[in-house]
Protein backbone atom coordinates (compact mmCIF):
# COMPACT_ATOMS: atom_id res chain seq x y z
CA UNK A 1 0.00 0.00 0.00
CA UNK A 2 0.87 3.71 -0.89
CA UNK A 3 2.34 5.25 2.10
CA UNK A 4 0.37 8.75 1.71
CA UNK A 5 2.28 10.29 4.34
CA UNK A 6 5.73 9.82 3.06
CA UNK A 7 6.22 12.79 0.60
CA UNK A 8 9.04 11.55 -1.78
CA UNK A 9 6.91 8.38 -2.22
CA UNK A 10 4.26 10.29 -2.82
CA UNK A 11 6.02 12.48 -5.35
CA UNK A 12 7.74 9.42 -7.38
CA UNK A 13 4.31 8.37 -7.95
CA UNK A 14 2.99 11.33 -9.42
CA UNK A 15 6.01 11.29 -11.65
CA UNK A 16 5.19 7.93 -12.80
CA UNK A 17 1.69 9.16 -13.67
CA UNK A 18 3.18 11.68 -15.82
CA UNK A 19 6.00 9.19 -17.69
CA UNK A 20 3.22 6.72 -18.10
CA UNK A 21 0.91 9.47 -19.56
CA UNK A 22 3.56 11.37 -21.59
CA UNK A 23 2.80 10.19 -25.22
CA UNK A 24 -1.01 10.52 -24.57
CA UNK A 25 -0.89 14.28 -23.16
CA UNK A 26 2.06 14.93 -25.78
CA UNK A 27 -1.16 14.00 -28.33
CA UNK A 28 -2.91 16.10 -26.97
CA UNK A 29 -1.17 19.01 -27.15
CA UNK A 30 -0.61 18.35 -30.72
CA UNK A 31 -4.38 18.26 -31.26
CA UNK A 32 -4.75 21.61 -29.51
CA UNK A 33 -2.02 23.36 -31.15
CA UNK A 34 -3.00 21.95 -34.63
CA UNK A 35 -6.60 24.23 -34.22
CA UNK A 36 -5.74 26.73 -32.27
CA UNK A 37 -2.38 28.21 -32.45
CA UNK A 38 -1.46 30.52 -35.22
CA UNK A 39 0.70 28.44 -37.96
CA UNK A 40 -0.37 25.10 -36.01
CA UNK A 41 -1.41 23.51 -39.41
CA UNK A 42 2.38 23.76 -40.57
CA UNK A 43 4.83 21.21 -38.90
CA UNK A 44 7.94 23.84 -38.14
CA UNK A 45 10.54 21.63 -39.99
CA UNK A 46 8.36 22.62 -43.44
CA UNK A 47 7.69 26.03 -42.42
CA UNK A 48 11.84 26.36 -42.69
CA UNK A 49 11.92 24.93 -45.56
CA UNK A 50 9.77 26.82 -47.69
CA UNK A 51 12.22 29.98 -47.17
CA UNK A 52 9.74 32.64 -47.32
CA UNK A 53 7.44 30.91 -49.67
CA UNK A 54 4.00 31.59 -49.25
CA UNK A 55 2.02 29.21 -46.75
CA UNK A 56 -2.21 29.33 -46.06
CA UNK A 57 -4.32 27.59 -44.37
CA UNK A 58 -7.26 26.53 -45.90
CA UNK A 59 -9.09 25.09 -42.63
CA UNK A 60 -10.99 21.91 -42.73
CA UNK A 61 -10.64 20.59 -39.26
CA UNK A 62 -12.56 23.50 -36.94
CA UNK A 63 -15.51 23.42 -39.03
CA UNK A 64 -15.46 19.50 -37.52
CA UNK A 65 -15.32 20.14 -33.93
CA UNK A 66 -17.82 23.24 -34.15
CA UNK A 67 -20.46 20.48 -36.08
CA UNK A 68 -19.43 17.73 -33.63
CA UNK A 69 -19.49 20.06 -30.10
CA UNK A 70 -22.90 22.14 -31.62
CA UNK A 71 -24.57 18.89 -31.62
CA UNK A 72 -23.75 18.35 -27.86
CA UNK A 73 -24.47 21.75 -26.68
CA UNK A 74 -27.84 21.26 -28.35
CA UNK A 75 -28.73 18.25 -26.29
CA UNK A 76 -30.12 19.26 -22.55
CA UNK A 77 -28.36 16.96 -20.30
CA UNK A 78 -29.75 15.61 -17.24
CA UNK A 79 -29.90 12.98 -14.67
CA UNK A 80 -32.37 10.31 -13.98
CA UNK A 81 -32.59 8.51 -10.93
CA UNK A 82 -34.78 5.64 -10.45
CA UNK A 83 -35.42 3.23 -7.07
CA UNK A 84 -34.12 -0.33 -6.83
CA UNK A 85 -34.53 -1.62 -3.95
CA UNK A 86 -34.09 -1.44 0.10
CA UNK A 87 -35.53 2.01 1.30
CA UNK A 88 -35.69 3.20 -2.37
CA UNK A 89 -38.88 5.36 -3.42
CA UNK A 90 -39.87 7.69 -6.18
CA UNK A 91 -39.93 10.28 -3.92
CA UNK A 92 -36.45 9.52 -2.59
CA UNK A 93 -35.46 8.90 -6.63
CA UNK A 94 -37.07 12.90 -7.27
CA UNK A 95 -35.49 14.10 -4.03
CA UNK A 96 -32.06 13.25 -5.32
CA UNK A 97 -33.01 14.38 -9.06
CA UNK A 98 -33.68 17.91 -7.34
CA UNK A 99 -30.66 17.92 -5.64
CA UNK A 100 -28.62 17.26 -8.47
CA UNK A 101 -29.99 20.00 -10.50
CA UNK A 102 -29.83 22.21 -7.63
CA UNK A 103 -26.02 21.63 -7.86
CA UNK A 104 -25.79 21.96 -11.72
CA UNK A 105 -27.79 25.35 -11.72
CA UNK A 106 -25.98 26.70 -8.70
CA UNK A 107 -21.92 25.80 -10.48
CA UNK A 108 -23.32 26.72 -14.29
CA UNK A 109 -23.04 23.78 -15.13
CA UNK A 110 -24.07 23.93 -18.42
CA UNK A 111 -21.17 25.94 -19.45
CA UNK A 112 -18.79 23.98 -17.64
CA UNK A 113 -20.05 20.86 -19.78
CA UNK A 114 -19.95 22.66 -22.99
CA UNK A 115 -16.79 23.57 -22.25
CA UNK A 116 -15.58 20.30 -21.39
CA UNK A 117 -17.28 18.44 -24.22
CA UNK A 118 -15.11 20.98 -26.26
CA UNK A 119 -11.90 20.27 -25.31
CA UNK A 120 -13.04 16.57 -25.02
CA UNK A 121 -13.16 16.36 -28.96
CA UNK A 122 -10.34 18.41 -29.65
CA UNK A 123 -8.01 16.77 -27.62
CA UNK A 124 -9.19 13.68 -26.07
CA UNK A 125 -9.72 14.23 -22.77
CA UNK A 126 -10.69 17.12 -19.98
CA UNK A 127 -12.46 16.56 -16.79
CA UNK A 128 -14.05 18.46 -14.21
CA UNK A 129 -13.92 18.21 -10.09
CA UNK A 130 -16.95 18.32 -7.14
CA UNK A 131 -16.19 20.90 -4.57
CA UNK A 132 -16.92 20.90 -1.54
CA UNK A 133 -17.27 25.25 -0.65
CA UNK A 134 -19.59 28.13 1.07
CA UNK A 135 -23.05 29.15 -1.15
CA UNK A 136 -21.05 32.70 -1.09
CA UNK A 137 -19.54 34.97 1.58
CA UNK A 138 -21.90 35.69 3.78
CA UNK A 139 -23.31 32.55 4.44
CA UNK A 140 -22.72 29.46 6.95
CA UNK A 141 -24.10 27.37 4.49
CA UNK A 142 -22.35 24.92 2.22
CA UNK A 143 -23.12 22.79 -0.90
CA UNK A 144 -21.15 20.89 -3.41
CA UNK A 145 -20.11 22.43 -6.76
CA UNK A 146 -19.28 21.60 -10.40
CA UNK A 147 -15.69 23.02 -11.20
CA UNK A 148 -14.18 22.94 -14.93
CA UNK A 149 -10.39 21.91 -14.61
CA UNK A 150 -8.64 24.11 -17.22
CA UNK A 151 -5.59 23.00 -18.88
CA UNK A 152 -6.54 19.18 -17.71
CA UNK A 153 -4.19 17.56 -20.09
CA UNK A 154 -1.06 19.69 -18.15
CA UNK A 155 -2.89 19.09 -14.49
CA UNK A 156 -3.94 16.32 -13.42
CA UNK A 157 -2.57 13.29 -12.87
CA UNK A 158 -4.52 9.85 -11.82
CA UNK A 159 -3.01 7.08 -10.48
CA UNK A 160 -0.98 5.09 -13.03
CA UNK A 161 -2.85 2.11 -12.56
CA UNK A 162 -6.12 3.34 -13.25
CA UNK A 163 -7.77 2.12 -16.46
CA UNK A 164 -11.87 2.90 -15.95
CA UNK A 165 -12.98 5.64 -18.12
CA UNK A 166 -13.71 8.13 -15.48
CA UNK A 167 -10.83 7.16 -13.36
CA UNK A 168 -13.07 5.63 -10.89
CA UNK A 169 -10.30 2.63 -9.61
CA UNK A 170 -8.04 5.37 -8.89
CA UNK A 171 -6.33 5.38 -5.54
CA UNK A 172 -5.18 9.24 -6.06
CA UNK A 173 -5.16 12.11 -8.28
CA UNK A 174 -2.99 15.14 -8.48
CA UNK A 175 -4.47 18.14 -9.62
CA UNK A 176 -1.73 20.79 -10.26
CA UNK A 177 -2.41 24.78 -9.20
CA UNK A 178 -0.70 27.97 -11.07
CA UNK A 179 -0.41 30.59 -7.93
CA UNK A 180 1.73 33.68 -7.65
CA UNK A 181 4.95 33.84 -5.99
CA UNK A 182 3.48 36.47 -3.71
CA UNK A 183 0.17 34.31 -3.21
CA UNK A 184 2.22 31.50 -2.56
CA UNK A 185 4.21 33.63 -0.23
CA UNK A 186 0.92 34.25 1.66
CA UNK A 187 -0.46 30.92 1.93
CA UNK A 188 2.59 29.12 2.43
CA UNK A 189 5.02 31.43 4.71
CA UNK A 190 7.65 28.42 5.29
CA UNK A 191 7.42 26.96 1.88
CA UNK A 192 11.14 26.98 -0.89
CA UNK A 193 8.80 28.92 -4.47
CA UNK A 194 9.61 24.83 -5.90
CA UNK A 195 7.37 24.48 -8.86
CA UNK A 196 6.62 20.69 -9.04
CA UNK A 197 7.90 19.54 -12.48
CA UNK A 198 5.84 19.45 -15.78
CA UNK A 199 6.34 16.52 -18.62
CA UNK A 200 5.55 19.48 -21.77
CA UNK A 201 8.24 18.89 -23.83
CA UNK A 202 8.18 22.00 -26.21
CA UNK A 203 6.93 25.47 -25.25
CA UNK A 204 4.30 26.65 -27.68
CA UNK A 205 3.79 29.48 -25.91
CA UNK A 206 6.66 32.11 -24.33
CA UNK A 207 4.54 35.33 -22.63
CA UNK A 208 2.90 33.55 -20.04
CA UNK A 209 2.52 34.66 -16.03
CA UNK A 210 5.22 33.93 -13.56
CA UNK A 211 3.69 31.69 -11.44
CA UNK A 212 4.70 28.67 -8.99
CA UNK A 213 3.09 25.34 -9.77
CA UNK A 214 1.84 22.91 -6.52
CA UNK A 215 0.04 19.82 -6.41
CA UNK A 216 -3.10 19.44 -4.80
CA UNK A 217 -3.38 15.23 -3.63
CA UNK A 218 -6.08 13.24 -3.05
CA UNK A 219 -6.02 9.99 -1.76
CA UNK A 220 -8.59 7.58 -0.84
CA UNK A 221 -7.81 5.68 2.56
CA UNK A 222 -9.55 2.64 3.59
CA UNK A 223 -12.38 2.16 6.60
CA UNK A 224 -14.75 -0.54 6.98
CA UNK A 225 -19.26 0.64 7.31
CA UNK A 226 -21.32 -1.26 9.03
CA UNK A 227 -24.71 -1.50 7.24
CA UNK A 228 -27.83 -2.93 8.83
CA UNK A 229 -31.13 -4.45 7.23
CA UNK A 230 -34.29 -3.51 8.98
CA UNK A 231 -37.79 -5.78 8.80
CA UNK A 232 -39.15 -3.24 6.20
CA UNK A 233 -36.71 -3.93 4.09
CA UNK A 234 -34.93 -0.74 4.49
CA UNK A 235 -30.88 -0.51 4.89
CA UNK A 236 -28.93 2.03 7.00
CA UNK A 237 -25.58 3.09 8.19
CA UNK A 238 -24.53 2.03 11.35
CA UNK A 239 -23.48 5.23 12.57
CA UNK A 240 -24.95 8.43 15.17
CA UNK A 241 -27.91 8.96 12.51
CA UNK A 242 -29.36 5.27 13.25
CA UNK A 243 -28.43 5.61 17.18
CA UNK A 244 -31.23 9.13 16.91
CA UNK A 245 -33.53 6.72 14.81
CA UNK A 246 -33.25 4.01 16.90
CA UNK A 247 -36.35 4.71 19.13
CA UNK A 248 -38.31 6.15 16.41
CA UNK A 249 -37.86 2.59 14.71
CA UNK A 250 -38.53 0.71 17.64
CA UNK A 251 -41.83 2.11 18.33
CA UNK A 252 -42.89 1.67 14.67
CA UNK A 253 -42.00 -2.43 15.34
CA UNK A 254 -39.63 -1.94 12.93
CA UNK A 255 -36.29 -4.02 14.11
CA UNK A 256 -33.22 -5.29 12.89
CA UNK A 257 -32.76 -8.27 10.42
CA UNK A 258 -29.48 -8.79 9.67
CA UNK A 259 -26.02 -6.84 9.37
CA UNK A 260 -22.77 -7.06 7.59
CA UNK A 261 -19.75 -5.19 7.35
CA UNK A 262 -17.89 -3.38 3.55
CA UNK A 263 -15.48 -1.76 2.51
CA UNK A 264 -15.24 1.62 1.72
CA UNK A 265 -13.00 4.98 1.45
CA UNK A 266 -12.96 7.91 2.87
CA UNK A 267 -10.86 10.67 0.61
CA UNK A 268 -8.39 12.91 1.87
CA UNK A 269 -6.46 16.07 0.70
CA UNK A 270 -3.13 17.42 0.98
CA UNK A 271 -0.91 20.50 -0.78
CA UNK A 272 2.98 19.70 -2.27
CA UNK A 273 5.51 21.85 -4.24
CA UNK A 274 8.54 20.08 -5.34
CA UNK A 275 10.73 20.60 -2.11
CA UNK A 276 7.89 18.86 0.37
CA UNK A 277 4.36 19.15 2.02
CA UNK A 278 2.68 22.58 2.09
CA UNK A 279 -0.41 21.28 4.68
CA UNK A 280 -1.44 18.65 6.57
CA UNK A 281 -3.85 16.12 5.98
CA UNK A 282 -7.43 17.51 5.77
CA UNK A 283 -10.28 14.75 5.86
CA UNK A 284 -13.14 15.78 3.09
CA UNK A 285 -16.66 14.66 2.72
CA UNK A 286 -15.97 12.16 -0.37
CA UNK A 287 -15.76 8.31 -0.38
CA UNK A 288 -14.82 8.45 -3.79
CA UNK A 289 -12.02 11.06 -5.41
CA UNK A 290 -13.67 14.41 -6.63
CA UNK A 291 -11.86 14.40 -9.90
CA UNK A 292 -13.41 12.68 -13.06
CA UNK A 293 -11.81 12.77 -16.11
CA UNK A 294 -13.75 12.58 -19.52
CA UNK A 295 -12.17 11.03 -22.66
CA UNK A 296 -12.94 10.70 -26.36
CA UNK A 297 -12.34 7.46 -27.97
CA UNK A 298 -11.17 5.38 -24.97
CA UNK A 299 -9.80 2.23 -25.50
CA UNK A 300 -7.63 -0.03 -23.55
CA UNK A 301 -4.74 -2.06 -25.24
CA UNK A 302 -2.25 -4.19 -23.91
CA UNK A 303 -3.03 -2.69 -20.29
CA UNK A 304 -2.36 0.76 -21.54
CA UNK A 305 -5.43 3.65 -21.39
CA UNK A 306 -5.43 5.59 -24.76
CA UNK A 307 -7.75 8.08 -26.56
CA UNK A 308 -7.79 10.58 -29.38
CA UNK A 309 -9.74 13.37 -30.72
CA UNK A 310 -12.31 13.53 -33.59
CA UNK A 311 -9.12 15.57 -35.42
CA UNK A 312 -6.58 12.93 -34.43
CA UNK A 313 -7.24 10.99 -37.84
CA UNK A 314 -7.17 14.13 -39.99
CA UNK A 315 -3.85 16.17 -39.20
CA UNK A 316 -2.12 14.58 -42.11
CA UNK A 317 -4.93 15.04 -44.79
CA UNK A 318 -5.08 18.73 -43.58
CA UNK A 319 -1.37 19.19 -43.61
CA UNK A 320 -1.07 17.99 -47.31
CA UNK A 321 -3.97 19.69 -48.55
CA UNK A 322 -2.46 23.13 -46.82
CA UNK A 323 1.07 22.62 -49.09
CA UNK A 324 -0.92 21.80 -52.12
CA UNK A 325 -3.16 24.93 -51.34
CA UNK A 326 -0.70 26.87 -51.01
CA UNK A 327 1.42 26.16 -54.22
CA UNK A 328 -1.69 26.36 -56.08
CA UNK A 329 -2.18 29.87 -55.05
CA UNK A 330 1.47 30.55 -55.74
CA UNK A 331 1.16 29.17 -59.32
CA UNK A 332 -2.18 31.61 -59.97
CA UNK A 333 -0.27 34.54 -58.70
CA UNK A 334 2.55 33.54 -60.79
CA UNK A 335 1.62 32.55 -64.17
CA UNK A 336 0.68 35.26 -66.92
CA UNK A 337 -2.70 36.91 -67.16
Amino acid sequence: MVDYEDFQEMSNERSKSQDVNDDMREQAREQIYFVEKEDGQWEPQIIQRMNGKPRYTDDRCNPILDSICGEIEDNDFAVKISPASGSASKETAETFEGLIRNIENISSAALIYSAMSRMMVTSSMSGVELEQDFIDGDSFDQDLFIKEIPDFHNRVWFDQASIKQDNGDARFVFVDEYITKEEYKSKFPEGNLASVGSNIRNEAYYDKPDVITISRCYYKMPRQIDIVEFSNGAVYRDDEKLVMMMDELMEMGITETRRRTRDSHRVYQRYMDASGWLTESEETVFEILPVFGCYANYKVVDGKAIMRGAIAKAMDQQRVHNMAFSREVEEVVLSPR
